[in-house]
């Protein structure tokens, strides 16, 4: 079965380069091309170039593909700031799904303190650092 096992390596290692590829494809993608890449390859929002995190598209992309939970908690005025949260829409009604599944908390290691102080500072409608602003939706402020 020694064959068998080269078989499974290589089928790694093409996967591996594939995700490579990928992310280096990331650089110097357009907003199309990075929401197929997020999509396909399930890149993270450290993988997108600064001047496309703008986009909603591109979060929504990100939000689609099971954005981890705390990075989704620290980009909550992020996300609000571009248009992507607004009051009743479909990324909002994921959100708070997100927020309120205590599994996915659980699972996460998501600290009670952490989502009062994401709370507090999405409530506030700036961050301490920065000069991002947000209107807070209010199916975010509930499920926080």
């Amino acid at each position: 079965q020694e064959g068998g096992a080269q078989l499974v390596e290589y089928t790694e290692n093409d996967e591996l380069i594939a995700l490579l590829a990928a992310v280096e494809r990331a650089k110097v993608a357009d907003e199309a091309e990075m929401v197929e890449l997020i999509q396909r390859y399930n890149l993270a929002r450290e993988h997108i170039p600064t001047p496309l995190l703008g986009s909603t598209a591109i979060w929504g992309a990100l939000l689609d593909a099971g954005m981890p939970m705390t990075a989704m908690i620290r980009n909550l005025g992020k996300m609000t700031a571009i248009g992507l949260l607004s009051d009743l829409s479909d990324a909002a009604n994921a959100v708070a799904r997100q927020l309120t599944d205590p599994k996915r908390l659980r699972a996460a290691r998501v600290h009670p303190f952490q989502v009062l102080l994401a709370l507090k500072t999405y409530e506030a409608g700036h961050g301490d650092k920065g000069k991002l602003t947000w209107q807070p939706v209010q199916e975010a402020v509930e499920a926080l």
